[in-house]
């Protein structure tokens, strides 16, 4: 009896060794997912401040550069505007 009871012992100690390394194992995996979700997470919130410093450059590139943009549009119209009297009335004589 006392062999057989040695023998389950060392049975259940085999398989309890066994247990822990799969749990070991596992854990592992869940440290090395938790790692990759802060790296990817600061990466993330790096791509997101290099956006919205983009955007704000760019709007304040469009309010800096709004009254060229008008300005250049402005001496457009004006010129289409001669080419059309020019070509409805005719070239201007002195």
């Amino acid at each position: 009896m006392i062999i057989g009871i040695d023998t389950k012992i060392a049975r259940l100690e085999g398989k309890l060794d066994l247990v822990l390394s799969k749990l070991e194992s596992v854990g592992e995996k869940i440290t090395s997912s938790e790692d990759h979700r802060r790296e990817d997470g600061r990466s993330i919130r790096a791509n997101q401040w290099a956006i919205g410093v983009g955007l704000a450059v760019l709007m304040v590139a469009l309010v800096a550069l709004f009254p060229v943009f008008f300005g250049i549009g402005t001496q457009l119209r004006d010129m289409v505007d001669r080419a059309v009297e020019t070509a409805v009335t005719g070239p201007k004589t002195k």
